[in-house]
């Protein structure tokens, strides 16, 4: 029963078709300086996921103990409070700098010229197991940590796909992408 709902969920996220966007940007590796980020919310969001170079646009994946010391100084994992901020407004799901993702404006509907944040879809890492580890669901799906943890191992996580977008707790297991914040 789970193969299929899996199968079902992926077909139908992968028949969505994309919108695409003519917005500029640079594709250099993950730069954390004054020009790297997007205030959004009274918070400024960095730019690229952590480890993003242009080889790999998407960046790394990381264990949520690994998520928790990756940021650079100065900067940190967003809270599950800061990701729910961000997500109140966003875009459909497009396709931007050879990624598909979406744009985040955070208290302000999003239209062209708001200020927005772009996360794109990296899917996330399954660890473990028989299979050992793979990446599932690249341009389909993101998953970002936040610093904000629940009950019994769990964490809380920013997902969204082309069918929804939400702030939910979760269990610690896997990798998934790490968007850093700092504060004004």
């Amino acid at each position: 029963m789970k193969k299929i709902c899996f199968l079902l969920l992926f077909c139908g996220i992968a028949a969505v078709s994309f919108v695409s966007c003519t917005k500029s940007s640079s594709t250099s590796e993950t730069s954390y300086d004054e020009k790297s980020y997007i205030e959004i919310c009274g918070l400024k969001w960095a730019t690229k996921n952590v480890g993003a170079t242009e080889d790999n646009p998407y960046g790394n994946f990381y264990s949520y103990e690994q998520a928790l010391k990756i940021c650079p100084d100065g900067w940190r994992l967003p809270t599950s409070e800061e990701l729910e901020q961000l997500s109140q407004f966003h875009s459909i799901p497009v396709s931007y700098d050879g990624m598909h993702g979406i744009w985040f404006s955070g208290s302000i509907p999003y239209k062209e010229g708001v200020d927005a944040v772009f996360l794109p879809m990296p899917g996330y890492e399954l660890t473990g197991g028989v299979a050992g580890s793979f990446v599932v669901l690249v341009g389909y799906y993101g998953q970002y940590w936040s610093s904000t943890e629940g009950d019994n191992e769990s964490v809380y996580n920013l997902d969204f796909s082309s069918e929804y977008v939400f702030v939910r707790c979760a269990w610690r297991v896997g990798r998934k992408a790490v968007r850093c914040v700092k504060d004004k």
